[in-house]
């Protein structure tokens, strides 16, 4: 058994169907969105421009503005994205706000909230399934759902959601160099926002992970003509 967990505890969740994050995201949004203050307006803006990038073909992708000064944003297993004005509004490039939504879609497309949740909760998790009682296994990731906003993943995730996410622009017809854009715009919002309300709080950064961005968007080069529409919903979104 002790052998046999380390292993598990990486791939439990890889090994659990795409429903069950649909089940424990619908689980968990009403419970973490409460309190907060959704912009409907703004949020159908961004949920047009999250569509024209196409950036998920597991999930159904669902975009909320929320109003805060917040300088954040977060993930759910199973599609819900949750932006806060904050980081919008000190964004300048549409390119940016694809970045950020790429590097998130990436997070609910390869699955780390679950596998880091997984991580957290291994023990318990591989009895469950041992004795094959997935209920038991969405019940319990669903009573810790409220954890997602803080969730803080690993520099590898980072790493790999910052990557994919490129990936993602490049296929969608989006320069890249947005994310490394958006990466020097939060370390230098950082600088002037409480940890426990930055970005960086839950998506760590170092000076690696924007070298490492850098390079990966040479490698992707090539000629970007960001969509026009995409512009005009990105001044939508700034000019609420």
């Amino acid at each position: 058994y002790l052998w046999v967990l380390p292993f598990t505890a990486e791939r439990l969740a890889l090994l659990l169907p795409l429903e069950v994050d649909r089940q424990i995201g619908q689980a968990s949004y009403n419970s973490v969105m409460l309190g907060m203050d959704e912009d409907s307006t703004r949020s159908v803006v961004l949920q047009r421009f999250g569509d024209k990038l196409a950036l998920s073909e597991k999930f159904d992708l669902r975009y909320h503005l929320v109003e805060s000064e917040q300088v954040n944003a977060f993930a759910m297993p199973g599609g819900d994205i949750v932006v806060f004005s904050g980081i919008v509004d000190g964004m300048d490039h549409p390119e940016q706000l694809a970045a950020l939504l790429a590097h998130e879609a990436t997070h609910v497309d390869e699955r780390h909230s679950m596998r880091m949740m997984v991580r957290q909760m291994a023990g318990y998790l591989f009895l469950s399934l041992l004795v094959g009682d997935v209920n038991a296994v969405i019940g319990l990731l669903a009573e810790n759902a409220d954890n997602l906003r803080n969730l803080s993943y690993s520099r590898n995730l980072e790493t790999d959601a910052d990557r994919h996410g490129m990936e993602r622009m490049q296929a969608a017809g989006v320069d890249p160099k947005g994310m490394v854009q958006l990466l020097q715009l939060l370390e230098a919002e950082a600088a002037d926002m409480p940890d426990e309300l930055s970005f960086l709080s839950s998506h760590p950064l170092t000076e690696e992970r924007i070298a490492k961005a850098n390079a990966h968007q040479a490698q992707l080069a090539g000629t970007h003509d960001t969509d026009p529409e995409l512009r005009e919903l990105f001044e939508a979104l700034k000019s609420k």
